[in-house]
């Protein structure tokens, strides 16, 4: 993670952690601005952050990728990312391929 490289001191500094791991869950709620919402901000002409919910598993995630990433190092928090969102997909092409092989019969 980025701000972690710019910190001098060790630990796991979460007074730096926690405000990271809301911007990394924040950046989940940005959607486009013709995407019908309940409640949001406006931040660009295109871009709007969506207030209808509170990406909490995003927010864990990143002070997870925090923890790695200062008791680890910097490969630590990519390797798990990396992990975790190859996750759903290597589940979307293996069902899709057990799918496809009931098609055929």
């Amino acid at each position: 993670m980025l701000p972690s490289g710019f910190l001098r001191s060790a630990g796991q500094r979460w007074d730096v952690g926690v405000p990271v791991s809301a911007a990394f869950a924040a950046m989940h709620n940005l959607v486009p601005i013709c995407d019908k919402t309940r409640a949001s901000l406006p931040l660009t002409n295109s871009v709007k952050l969506s207030l209808d919910f509170v990406p909490l598993p995003q927010f864990l995630f990143g002070a997870f990728c925090w923890y790695l990433a200062r008791r680890h190092g910097e490969l630590a928090p990519v390797l798990a990312h990396v992990a975790h969102n190859q996750y759903p997909a290597l589940c979307l092409v293996w069902g899709a391929e057990a799918r496809s092989e009931s098609f055929k019969s």
